[in-house]
């Protein structure tokens, strides 16, 4: 996948090695308030999950995930879009 860029922003996909910029981002416990689900354990958490998020399709195949960053061109993480669940 290709990256799209306007002005200073990028949408890019995610990939396993933006595990370490997205760890520092999914930390901030505000964003769980309303989640069933607590912030990530680890780096190396964030990282198999991404691994496998960048093979663009639910585990059985039958839907395209497409998981993006939106970053400034300096690489940093601005806002992600993933799917609604990932087991």
């Amino acid at each position: 996948m290709r990256e799209l860029r306007a002005g200073d922003l990028v949408l890019a996909p995610l990939r396993a090695q933006d595990a370490a910029a997205m760890y520092g981002v999914l930390r901030d416990p505000a964003l769980y308030r309303h989640l069933d689900y607590p912030p990530p354990p680890s780096v190396a958490h964030l990282q198999a999950l991404y691994e496998r998020l960048e093979q663009r399709k639910s585990p059985d195949g039958t839907e395209d995930w497409l998981n993006w960053t939106v970053r400034l061109d300096d690489g940093a993480i601005v806002r992600w879009k993933f799917p609604e669940s990932v087991d």
